[in-house]
């Protein structure tokens, strides 16, 4: 039902976002695929919800692989190289990078270490789990908590 709405809501009209049986018979997909922006979306809230103090000045987000509701997928963050930064990333089931994505903000705040993501600085990766369909998106909570 969220790929609906989000379809609708950014008036994108393409079928592989809300039709199941278009999507997997005749474009070949095993499932409905996840819009770039709604993940884009959910990183961003994952930044907002780990630095609500932040005043985020620019942000930048690359899909490199489809996500496909039929399975849970991640988002995940952990403090830039750049001073202010923080790099954000989705994962698919298979553990996949599924998009990528940097935020710089004017005010920042170290996250600490969540199981489940692995990254070069595991020590310093968050993570949230979103479950198949993302329709649970208001109970999705994120595993994380703030480095003194």
């Amino acid at each position: 039902m969220l790929l609906f709405r989000y379809s609708a809501l950014t008036f994108n009209g393409h079928r592989i976002h809300y039709d199941r049986r278009y999507v997997t018979e005749v474009e070949g997909y095993p499932g409905l695929i996840v819009h770039g922006p709604l993940i884009a979306t959910l990183l961003m809230d994952l930044l907002r919800r780990n630095m609500p103090e932040a005043d985020v000045a620019s942000f930048r987000f690359k899909a490199v692989r489809p996500t496909f509701d039929i399975h849970p997928f991640r988002v995940c963050g952990r403090p830039g190289e750049e001073p202010g930064s923080v790099a954000l990333w989705g994962r698919d089931h298979e553990g996949a990078l599924t998009m990528k994505a940097i935020a710089v903000a004017l005010v920042a705040t170290a996250v600490a270490a969540a199981p489940g993501c692995r990254s070069r600085q595991a020590d310093q990766a968050e993570v949230r789990q979103v479950d198949p369909m993302v329709e649970q998106l208001q109970s999705m909570t994120a595993r994380f908590a703030p480095v003194e």
